[in-house]
């Protein structure tokens, strides 16, 4: 996911445990690595396309640096069924911080 002031990913396993890992950029340009146990993402709503349950409605949340947002997709069935299918499409966030983003996401 990337939002104005920067990126995250996180990567499921299939033990349950996942890992997440993100990095903030201030205004000045200097670099925040943020940690796995600094970054929560919670699927807030799901989509089915296709068969599968898409979700397409996150929040995020990073305690330390005060930031609580909600990513809404502009289009929540932007599903790219190819050979190696995924999702991906603009969004809107609200919460602490506002603006318009992009959201990627494979392995549904």
């Amino acid at each position: 996911m990337y939002w104005a002031s920067g990126r995250s990913h996180s990567a499921r396993q299939t033990d349950g445990n996942h890992y997440g890992s993100g990095k903030w950029f201030a205004r000045d340009g200097t670099a925040l690595q943020i940690a796995s146990a600094d970054l929560t993402m919670t699927p807030r709503a799901f989509t089915e396309i296709d068969g599968r349950k898409i979700p397409t409605t996150w929040r995020i949340a990073i305690p330390k640096l005060a930031l609580a947002i909600e990513c809404v997709p502009l289009n929540a069935r932007s599903w790219m069924g190819t050979s190696y299918p995924y999702w991906e499409g603009p969004i809107n966030f609200s919460g602490s911080h506002a603006g318009l983003g992009y959201l990627e996401m494979t392995g549904y």
